[in-house]
């Protein structure tokens, strides 16, 4: 880890940013790495109030069950990376994003 990235995760640390890398799984002192769809919902579960918080993502989260356990359930927002291989919500961004003269 360099120095840059040294600075910066301590200074996330300090505007108490909670980045999340691995997570203990139930029954056991080993860490569950893998799996990070099944593991995301019981991850933010261990999290006590994230009510008006945002949830980051990259595109294998990027799904509509995490999407409305996010919202719906923990009342919090999501930021997800989209990619073109999803089609349909790449066409739905592009065109909610498209200005209204065309």
């Amino acid at each position: 880890m360099t120095a840059y990235h040294l600075t910066h995760l301590k200074q996330l640390e300090a505007e108490s940013i909670h980045i999340i890398r691995e997570v203990p799984v139930a029954g056991s002192d080993e860490l569950k790495q893998t799996n990070e769809i099944g593991m995301f919902i019981p991850t933010l579960d261990g999290l006590a109030d994230i009510a008006d918080k945002t949830m980051t993502g990259d595109a294998l989260l990027t799904q509509r069950k995490l999407a409305q356990y996010i919202v719906e359930d923990r009342l919090a927002h999501y930021v997800f990376t989209a990619k073109d291989n999803q089609l349909t919500l790449a066409q739905d961004i592009r065109l909610a994003f498209k200005s209204p003269s065309g």
